[in-house]
């Protein structure tokens, strides 16, 4: 993974450069300097097949995702930012009280901060490549 400040601060902005596993290179750029909305896309995944678009909305029900496509596009459904944090919550105490594992259980966490980290690493490095650590 390689990160980079994006049009200056990288406290605004980054831009990651990650090689995955399979050789496929991805590009992802983060950045809390970005006026929108209240309703707008907070990530957007392209790939071969279309475009998914992840919309939160912290005032109404505008929020959830929607899905382009080149035979059009399909909205499954709305939420609420606040919304979305209650249904995981909800699935937190369903693993306590079960017993099971949660939809996104903690070792998808620690590969998130992972993630980060090596970003972190990478921005002190002047954008050198470095690994993402396994956990």
């Amino acid at each position: 993974m390689s990160a980079h400040p994006a049009g200056g601060k990288a406290s605004d902005a980054v831009a990651l450069t990650l090689v995955l596993a399979g050789g496929v290179v991805a590009q992802s750029l983060l950045t809390w300097a970005s006026p929108g909305p209240a309703a707008q896309a907070e990530a957007t995944v392209v790939g071969t097949g279309g475009r998914l678009d992840v919309v939160v909305d912290y005032d109404g029900h505008e929020g959830g995702c929607r899905l382009w496509t080149p035979t059009g596009s399909e909205n499954p459904g709305a939420e609420n930012y606040y919304d979305s944090h209650r249904l995981i919550v909800d699935d937190w105490l369903r693993a306590i009280d079960t017993g099971g594992e949660p939809v996104v259980p903690g070792r998808e966490g620690l590969a998130d901060l992972a993630v980060v980290l090596a970003a972190a690493d990478s921005l002190e490095q002047g954008g050198a490549l470095v690994p993402v650590a396994r956990t």
